[in-house]
């Protein structure tokens, strides 16, 4: 039975109070209790804020509840505020042991939010009760506290704390200095990861540059030391993605003369042990706000060894990818791509490359040169590419790197001029492979051949293999994803080309899109692609792309 408020009278019956946490109503007995402690006057006794606490700490596996959580935190308030030596001792005591307690992401925000309030009434204010190491222990707290929402990578969360904080250190801005120089102190990875998010989002208010100018060289000393020096050595440990998170703000502040300074040593931990720092180092530069170009020509080296390595090429694709979305000269990128089509080319320090592992890091990594960067100053690289990959690609048997080979020529197809009617067919050979992912490349890299609008009227003798692709679908459930995209490509034809437009509708291959049971449709919601599991988005894209032409340009047919 939930507990009678009028019933008890306190503080005699803060054992009853205790004893009813876990029972209906618990907001309303915290209410009965904070108006208690409002209402008095002077220090809390020892007495009394020993059950006041063991209430508060018994509270708190209810904070996900927001009545508990409002009631609660009003509690809690109204304890500090009247708190004297023993009891704020006995605050900071509670909120360690809360942290164990707490089960929900929320819960760790609204223990930062006490924390300030106590750090605000004992150790900011003149007499304050929490000096020394019970400061120093509260500053540790609330670090950890926020590198436990940090972990969690909800941004709402984090500034949700960082809320609370904020007007903290405005006020108090020696309280701010003592989270900066207790930097090098943080054993923790958690605790530094908090200090960090909160030091950086401080600095990058507007307002703080004086504070973030005092702080800066203190962060990237402890970037230096906390995370690329705890890379190298024999207990060298891979760089967490929780800590380099921390340092996005830094990241975000830097300047090309602060990074100019930190990037050599960066690319030197990198060609020391790349296992450790790979994934940490293409994180940090998506959070730059500076153009890295001017930096490529320091780290291409290392990326151009590293992506013919099976064991860093996705690392070492992923950082690629992370400085082709940064950078904005073109110039630079082309010298990167011109050194890994070197490398490609068996021209590179590495020499001729005699495996086809070997062979897919350029290749994949060339193609996203190509997709993602759009200047026309990139151009040089595709009629550099373009011989190479057309004489790899017919040549490869292995599947993968046939693949990565088929992309790439896709890319070079639709960025450059040499496109043929002759290549195209000799692409779409490819359509009549035996593996599913080289049938699939095959047809993208023809979709792309095919954005060059001169070679529509020439290539109409690809009309007939591309509808027996379609057909395919129609019985065999692992070609519906290829299905798909040969279909895309054919209207594509379709509309440049009468015959082409015939062979579509003398095979009646609108009804493969249109009856009840569609084999084509059956990709959505999960169906079954090309390989036998869920259609890949490439395929889901195509369909997509086919539905959007059927209802928009073929009424007719609808009719």
């Amino acid at each position: 039975m939930p507990l009678n408020v009028s019933d008890v009278e306190l503080p005699k019956d803060f054992s009853i109070v205790e004893a009813a946490l876990d029972r209906p109503g618990v907001a309303r007995h915290l209410a009965a209790v904070s108006q208690f402690v409002a209402a008095g006057n002077g220090e809390l006794s020892l007495e009394e804020v020993k059950p006041l606490l063991r209430i508060v700490l018994n509270s708190v596996s209810r904070l996900y509840d927001p009545l508990c959580r409002r009631q609660a935190t009003v509690l809690w308030n109204s304890i500090v505020g009247r708190g004297g030596k023993a009891c704020h001792e006995g605050c900071l005591a509670v909120l360690t042991a809360a942290v164990k307690k707490v089960g929900k992401p929320q819960s760790f925000v609204v223990l930062f939010s006490w924390s300030c309030k106590l750090a605000s009434v004992a150790a900011l204010v003149e007499g304050a009760n929490l000096e020394g190491a019970g400061l120093k222990k509260l500053i540790h707290l609330q670090c950890s506290l926020v590198g436990r929402v940090a972990a969690l990578e909800d941004e709402k969360l984090l500034q949700g704390s960082f809320a609370k904080a904020g007007p903290l250190f405005t006020k108090y801005p020696d309280y701010f200095t003592k989270f900066v120089d207790e930097l090098p102190e943080f054993k923790d990875a958690t605790e530094l990861a908090g200090a960090l998010h909160l030091i950086t989002m401080q600095c990058l208010k507007k307002g703080n540059a004086e504070a973030a100018a005092a702080a800066k060289p203190k962060v990237i000393k402890c970037y230096t030391t906390s995370l690329l020096a705890t890379t190298q050595g024999k207990d060298g440990k891979k760089a967490s993605r929780e800590l380099t998170l921390a340092f996005r703000g830094l990241m975000q502040s830097l300047s090309h003369d602060d990074f100019g300074a930190l990037f050599p040593e960066m690319v030197r931990i990198l060609r020391r042990t790349p296992e450790m720092y790979y994934t940490s180092i293409a994180l940090s530069i998506r959070h730059l706000q500076i153009d890295p170009s001017r930096y490529l020509e320091q780290i291409a080296p290392t990326i151009c060894e590293h992506v013919t390595k099976e064991q860093y090429r996705e690392q070492t694709i992923e950082l690629v990818m992370a400085l082709l979305v940064q950078c904005s000269e073109t110039s630079a990128v082309l010298e990167l791509g011109s050194g890994v089509h070197k490398a490609l080319s068996g021209k590179g320090t590495q020499g001729l490359l005699k495996t086809w592992q070997e062979k897919i890091g350029p290749l994949s990594c060339l193609h996203k040169i190509l997709t993602v960067s759009k200047g026309k100053g990139i151009l040089p690289l595709v009629d550099e590419s373009f011989p190479t990959v057309v004489s790899l690609t017919e040549k490869e048997n292995n599947e993968q790197a046939k693949c990565a080979g088929l992309r790439l020529l896709g890319s070079c197809m639709r960025r450059g001029e040499a496109v043929s009617a002759a290549l195209l067919k000799e692409v779409a050979k490819q359509t009549e492979h035996n593996a599913v992912e080289v049938r699939r490349a095959a047809l993208s890299a023809v979709r792309e051949g095919m954005m060059q609008q001169n070679v529509h009227e020439a290539c109409a003798s690809l009309a007939p293999a591309l509808v027996k692709v379609v057909q395919t679908a129609t019985k065999k459930p692992l070609f519906r994803g290829n299905g798909a995209m040969a279909f895309r490509v054919l209207l594509m034809l379709a509309k440049a080309d009468d015959a082409a437009n015939n062979a579509l509708n003398e095979a009646k291959l609108w009804a493969v899109v249109l009856s009840g049971e569609s084999p084509l449709l059956a990709l959505v919601g999960g169906g079954e692609g090309s390989a036998g599991a869920e259609a890949t988005q490439e395929e889901l894209l195509a369909l997509v792309e086919v539905l959007e032409e059927v209802l928009q340009e073929q009424p007719a047919v609808l009719a």
